[in-house]
Order: structure tokens, then C-alpha cells, then sequence
């Protein structure tokens, strides 16, 4: 049996890290675009072109990177 007490405590380096609107929108655009690559679903590709809408007004750098990245696959979107 080993007891532990706690002696002290520190926080070393604060970890918040904000996301922001653009960063979900990416997420479940890429999520509706594999669902849409497997059933052609009118409905998810509006869903697709919607949260891309968010990703071009809310998203960063890197958003618009991904969200290029994710359009690259999607050459036959209507």
C-alpha cells in the first residue's frame, strides 16, 4: 500500500486554445463530404457548400488551406 500526498502544485504553461466558428465549419463540412461521396445526397452537398460559406467569413489561414485541401476531392460537387 503506498499513500501519495500532493507537496505542491504548479501550472507550467496555460492550455486554451480558442477555435473559432471556421474551425467546426471545416469539420463537419468533411464530414458531410464523406458521407456525400458515398450517397451523392443533394441535401449534404448543400450542407458542404454551407459550412463552407462559415469557413470563407469566420475561418483563418489555415481553415481556408483546409478547406481548399477538401475541395480537392470534391471535383464532382454540384
Amino acid at each position: 500500500m503506498v499513500r501519495l500526498f500532493p507537496v505542491c502544485e504548479c501550472i507550467i504553461k496555460p492550455a486554451v486554445h480558442p477555435v473559432n466558428r471556421g474551425f467546426n465549419s471545416i469539420i463537419e463540412a468533411t464530414v458531410h463530404a464523406t458521407r456525400w461521396k458515398r450517397t451523392g445526397d443533394p441535401a449534404l452537398a448543400r450542407l458542404i457548400r454551407h459550412h463552407a460559406g462559415i469557413v470563407r467569413k469566420c475561418g483563418g489561414t489555415e481553415e481556408m488551406k483546409a478547406l481548399s485541401l477538401l475541395y480537392s476531392y470534391l471535383p464532382d460537387l454540384p
